[in-house]
């Protein structure tokens, strides 16, 4: 019902080692922790750094990390891999005032975390709990994750080590193409509008946006307004449906409604009754 924010999880698994993977598809923001051993990180060609036990991997939206072992014939390295699908996360953690987190998910780039040892048994435990709740209903899985979220971002670490970054226009793109849907979602959108915002043809545009998050840039802004919807149906309970779906970019109320059902499975007020 809706859209999972796990898109996918690994939990304490040797690096190349799928067993007790879960997934649901789809692409996302990334964290990996790594519980023992070294490990190297890469993604695609424009980050790269190295994991020691204890750290936490923050990666922003695109493609996952290649991880490879970094000590030769030492300890294999044990890790979680947590992929989110950041349309879901972005607004609770805007709820909670998560600022740091919300700076490291939605990038460009990665970071890499080092917890002193207290915060780290603290994170083994979380990520324990949302691999335990996979099963459960996703409303008890997103509140674990966000928990995990909130954590780290609060938590006594040095500072964040960015990791080596070769610039990527295409990352850029599609990084500016998400931050101009995201502060303009409450309006009408059009592809040449943002396409001379971003200063590239749209075909061009709605290409390179498929190709690095597997979605198109309408999926996303109305996968987006729909999230904000749900804020503020849980948080509003006296305003109007049909203005809320008005604040969040929808001209017609059958078109909200519509739209609603279609991601969430429930109609706004079958929605709102469950808060």
């Amino acid at each position: 019902m809706g859209q999972s924010m796990v898109h996918q999880m690994r939990h304490r698994t040797a690096i190349g080692d799928r067993d007790g993977e879960s997934t649901t598809g789809g692409q996302g923001c990334t964290l990996v922790y790594l519980h023992a051993g070294e490990c190297r990180f890469r993604f695609g060609s424009s980050e790269e750094g190295r994991l020691k036990a204890g750290d936490l991997l923050v990666g922003a939206s695109g493609e996952p990390p290649a991880l490879e072992d970094a000590a030769d014939g030492g300890a294999t390295c044990v890790l979680t891999v947590l992929r989110l699908a950041f349309s879901v996360v972005q607004p609770l953690l805007r709820l909670f005032g998560a600022a740091r987190m919300l700076q490291l998910l939605s990038g460009p780039g990665a970071a890499v975390l080092r917890l002193t040892d207290r915060d780290a048994r603290e994170a083994e435990e979380l990520l324990a709990r949302i691999a335990s709740y996979r099963r459960l209903p996703e409303e008890r899985l997103q509140t674990a994750v966000i928990d995990l979220l909130l954590f780290a971002g609060a938590a006594q670490t040095e500072e964040p080590v960015p990791a080596k970054r070769r610039y990527v226009e295409k990352e850029k793109i599609v990084h500016d193409v998400i931050a101009y849907l995201e502060s303009q979602y409450m309006n009408e959108v059009t592809m040449d509008a943002l396409a001379a915002r971003i200063h590239l043809h749209p075909t061009r545009m709605m290409k390179l946006f498929k190709e690095l998050t597997g979605m198109t840039i309408f999926h996303y802004l109305n996968q987006f307004r729909i999230n904000q919807a749900k804020l503020l149906l849980y948080l509003n309970k006296e305003l109007p449906v049909a203005e809320i779906g008005a604040r969040v970019g929808f001209k017609q109320p059958s078109h909200f409604s519509r739209n609603f059902k279609e991601i969430v499975g429930l109609t706004p007020e079958q929605y709102r009754k469950l808060g």
